[in-house]
């Protein structure tokens, strides 16, 4: 379908709406999510997102869906669109409702570098079409990395001008600045780093009894634990579980150590949850004792506010590294597709950061995580002093809104 034609038409009626009506005093805000919900990081943006978002003055949030498996999820907005393509009537309809938008936000997270395929040239295109409308568009809270495919650094390239754009760390900035030359390019934080914790929730005050239970016999330490199988290299999925058991075992006899394993992502293409049970069948009897397995679904809020009862974590995710960062508690995480480069240069602890040759080799790996444990105090102390910083970034990310009147056609 020529979508020229149908856009050209909706935006001239979303002009002259705009100019016999006027102005009206809130916005209505249209958001692309990172993707398919489940991914308890991906809903940490989303909902940080609509919220700082009605807080700043809007009225109606718009979730703008790509295909019908993403219509699923992220209950945080009033409406969802899914952008018809292929049939003219229902793409026309679609386009028309997309108009009625002030502002189209692109949450970029970790796929507009193309590491998942054709979710960035979706997003892209997204963009592409509110621009084309008129409204005003946002790209915002994503990494780029150095193995871009050659088609998302030329969609990138082919960004309008009029996009504001703002990378969530230092290491990605750099890159998209190599690739914008002479664009204004924001470097924020991630928008995770805004996100409140649920402290109340009953499965929060369980889990506090829980490690209380420990505390109260013996001078123990609770690590909260996280693992990906993305982070593995290869695939070698079993190395790497050799390798958290060897650190868990270590730490248990050196820290006497308790550990929370908590899933992050809940699609059951990641089996998360799986993992984390036959990586505890695979410690010791006394170890699996001191060790408590979060069976049931959290929500963003809730591993929140579970991990601020932590010592310090192990994890495979950067979202749930940032949610143990965002209220300084120590983190190590597993490396994957260059995210975790960025978040250890904004927090000023390159050892946050684990590569993949560190993972693979179980002897090092546990030597790595005696070492961080041992010096978590410092570590707490140095995001202590980058909190103020880390929040200032993240709220960058939040577009200032500019209502008009769409009015209805």
């Amino acid at each position: 379908m020529n979508e020229d034609a149908p856009l050209a038409a909706i935006r001239l009626a979303r002009q002259f709406t705009r100019a016999i009506v006027g102005r009206r005093q809130r916005s209505r805000v249209a958001i692309v999510a990172p993707a398919s919900s489940g991914s308890l990081g991906d809903d940490a943006l989303f909902d940080v997102l609509c919220a700082e978002l009605r807080e700043g003055g809007c009225d109606r949030i718009v979730r703008v869906a790509e295909s019908h498996r993403d219509l699923a999820g992220y209950e945080s907005a009033d409406d969802t669109l899914l952008l018809h393509r292929g049939n003219l009537a229902r793409a026309i309809w679609s386009l028309r409702e997309l108009a009625k938008c002030d502002h189209l936000i692109v949450v970029g997270a970790d796929v507009m570098d193309g590491a998942y395929g054709r979710s960035a040239t979706r997003r892209f295109s997204a963009l592409s079409i509110a621009t084309r409308l008129g409204l005003d568009t946002s790209l915002v809270s994503f990494s780029f990395s150095d193995r871009a495919t050659s088609e998302s650094i030329a969609q990138l390239k082919n960004v309008s001008e009029a996009t504001r754009i703002v990378v969530r760390d230092p290491v990605s900035c750099r890159l998209v600045r190599e690739h914008l030359p002479g664009r204004d390019i924001i470097q924020g934080a991630d928008l995770a780093f805004l996100l409140a914790p649920d402290q109340d929730a009953q499965v929060v005050s369980d889990v506090r009894d829980w490690i209380s239970g420990f505390h109260d016999s013996d001078p123990s330490i609770t690590i909260a634990v996280n693992f990906n199988q993305l982070a593995c290299p290869d695939s070698q999925i079993e190395l790497c579980l050799e390798s958290y058991r060897k650190a868990l075992v270590t730490l248990s006899k050196t820290f006497a150590a308790t550990y929370v394993f908590l899933p992050h992502d809940y699609r059951p293409e990641h089996n998360e949850l799986g993992l984390l049970e036959d990586l505890k069948q695979r410690l010791p009897t006394d170890v699996q004792q001191r060790t408590l397995v979060l069976s049931k679904r959290l929500s963003v809020q809730q591993l929140k506010g579970i991990c601020r009862l932590v010592d310090m974590a192990i994890v495979g995710r950067m979202h749930m590294a940032i949610g143990c960062v965002s209220q300084s508690i120590p983190v190590m995480c597993m490396d994957y597709q260059g995210k975790v480069e960025g978040l250890a240069e904004h927090c000023g602890i390159s050892s946050i950061r684990v590569s993949s040759e560190q993972l693979t080799d179980s002897d090092v790996f546990a030597g790595l995580a005696t070492k961080f444990c041992a010096n978590r105090h410092e570590f707490r102390n140095q995001l202590k002093q980058s909190q103020a910083k880390l929040q200032e970034l993240a709220r960058i990310n939040i577009p200032i809104l500019n209502p008009t009147s769409m009015g209805s056609y």
